[in-house]
């Protein structure tokens, strides 16, 4: 029988390339609200952040260095200027706290997002697999945290620029591609754990081993007893190599997409494996 296949749950219907046509196109709709939203807090954080020190001038970095040890430590590495204070507090605090959870939800809601929609059978029906139902919307989160990450960046630039703050010196591309391989590996847990489970439990379980390994590998450098034990956290692979005043860590970068890569492997064949349907 000719004619157009099943529609989805929105209306459209899915073409004979289903990866590049229907179910992308739909993971994409699925998520360019949230994915403004973030870009728009971190731009919005950012343009406050740099109004503020640069108002504040030397007094901004006196006051961090005057801060406990325990505080200061959560500003990150920074080369003591006023430039530098700014891109630390964004790239150590703001931005991948918002970028990690940002991925963590997004990796749940690409294993169980269909299901809740009631579009999953509708998607199956079509001569799509499951597996490329799950890669697709995992593609689109990925690409996500790259165009969130990069145009936080260039936000940067381009508010530095209007307040005269010069961020030559801070390596900013370093940082931003080091926070993607940390959003991608702590996305594809929320979603390996999710695909096995079948429940919204694994973005809380990513979301915990998130937040303890950044305090974690924020605080306990703080004692020199303990400062060692940082560098066995997940967290450090993107704060270790101090990626703003030391450029890419490729080793930890590589580490990070090898077990982003592995994770996404297993929610696939999670995904696979569960009786969806039932």
């Amino acid at each position: 029988m000719s004619g157009p296949r099943t529609a989805i749950a929105t209306g459209s219907v899915l073409p004979r390339s289903p990866l590049l046509g229907g179910v992308l196109a739909k993971a994409v709709r699925d998520r360019w609200v949230p994915f403004v939203a973030i870009t728009a807090v971190l731009w919005f954080y950012t343009a406050f952040a740099l109004g503020v020190y640069s108002s504040f001038g030397n007094e901004a970095v006196n006051l961090v260095q005057q801060m406990p040890d325990a505080l200061s430590a959560l500003y990150g590495s920074n080369d003591g200027t006023v430039a530098g204070v700014v891109a630390s507090a964004t790239f150590a605090i703001m931005a991948p706290v918002v970028l990690v959870a940002y991925a963590i939800v997004s990796g749940k809601s690409a294993v169980l997002g269909e299901e809740k929609q009631r579009s999953l059978d509708l998607l199956l029906t079509s001569p799509v697999s499951r597996t490329r139902v799950l890669l697709s919307q995992l593609l689109v989160v990925g690409v996500a945290v790259v165009l969130i990450s990069v145009l936080t960046w260039l936000g940067m630039e381009a508010v530095a620029a209007v307040v005269g703050m010069d961020l030559s010196g801070q390596d900013i591309a370093a940082a931003t591609l080091q926070l993607c391989g940390l959003a991608w590996m702590f996305g594809a847990l929320s979603a390996a754990i999710c695909a096995w489970t079948g429940s919204g439990v694994g973005a809380g379980v990513a979301g915990a081993v998130a937040a303890i390994s950044y305090f974690l590998t924020t605080l306990l450098p703080v004692s020199p007893e303990l400062a060692d034990y940082a560098r066995y956290t997940p967290w450090y692979l993107y704060t270790g190599p101090e990626p703003l005043v030391g450029g890419v860590g490729w080793w930890q970068f590589l580490v990070l997409v090898a077990i982003a890569a592995a994770l996404v492997l297993a929610a696939l064949i999670g995904y696979r494996r569960r009786d969806l349907r039932g």
